[in-house]
């Protein structure tokens, strides 16, 4: 079952939102687990603590994590909140107005999360990756390839954005993920980037990540889930890392998890 997390709902009308979705019949929001982080700043702003307390929150869920900002600050303090979440969850802002939509009754804001629901079963069913092979799990920051706005599209909302993105997974996909042979690796399909240094998902996994880093795009990634990366024809190469780069030699392979985080491994 999904998690819907809504972060910045002051407390009093969420507890009214909480009651009307008690009772409607669970079918009408889909299922979805639908929980509230109350802002515990001065004013109804958002605090780091309550940020923290709704990234424990996702991490714990057991299915899709999905987080709805909901706020009346400023466009940074926006843009900082949901640099937070972006890297690993589904993060999407509520539009400031609903704010007084649950003064006095809590009916229309509830349609509109019902709403916002189902435009976010759509994301899960187009966008959201399904198993280790979705493109998505790709490190952004390593993998070099003409079609990098595939990332930023998945986290984009609103009409026709999932279809957009759907389609541009099928042409990532029909460019990129391709046959490889060698003594290794008998003829399989692995993606390779426009560098041909090929992302290989298929190896011994170790070295877990640190939560909230098992985590991308919502889908929880495979306990120590990440990538061997290897030149097509053995070549050395650099691979670029979140934190820096390494230098592979001819013949070697490096580690890297979805994050673009770097692993220890045996060569």
């Amino acid at each position: 079952m999904p998690t819907a997390i809504i972060l910045g709902l002051p407390k009093q009308q969420a507890d009214r939102v909480k009651g009307a979705l008690k009772g409607l019949n669970q079918t009408c929001h889909n299922e979805w687990q639908v929980h509230f982080v109350p802002p515990t700043g001065a004013h109804g702003q958002l605090r780091e603590a309550d940020i923290r307390v709704a990234i424990r929150n996702a991490s714990q869920a057991t299915d899709s994590a999905h987080v709805f900002g909901i706020v009346n600050q400023g466009g940074d303090r926006k843009r900082t909140v949901a640099e937070n979440f972006t890297p690993y969850f589904r993060f999407r802002w509520l539009p400031s107005e609903w704010l007084a939509l649950p003064h006095p009754a809590p009916d229309d804001f509830v349609a509109k999360l019902i709403e916002t629901l189902a435009d976010e079963d759509e994301w899960k069913e187009l966008v959201q990756p399904a198993n280790t092979a979705d493109a998505l799990l790709l490190p952004k920051c390593a993998f070099s390839t003409k079609l990098s706005d595939l990332w930023s599209l998945a986290e984009k909302y609103g009409p026709g954005c999932n279809n957009g993105c759907a389609r541009r997974k099928q042409i990532f996909r029909t460019t990129h993920y391709r046959s490889c042979t060698s003594k290794s690796h008998p003829k399989d399909y692995f993606w390779t980037d426009d560098d041909q240094r090929i992302f290989d998902h298929t190896g011994a996994q170790h070295a877990n990540a640190p939560e909230p880093r098992q985590w991308k795009y919502s889908y929880r990634l495979p306990d120590k889930f990440h990538y061997d990366v290897r030149h097509a024809s053995g070549r050395k190469f650099v691979l670029n890392g979140i934190t820096g780069s390494q230098s592979i030699k001819a013949g070697e392979y490096e580690n890297i998890d979805a994050h673009g985080y770097f692993r220890e491994a045996t060569k």
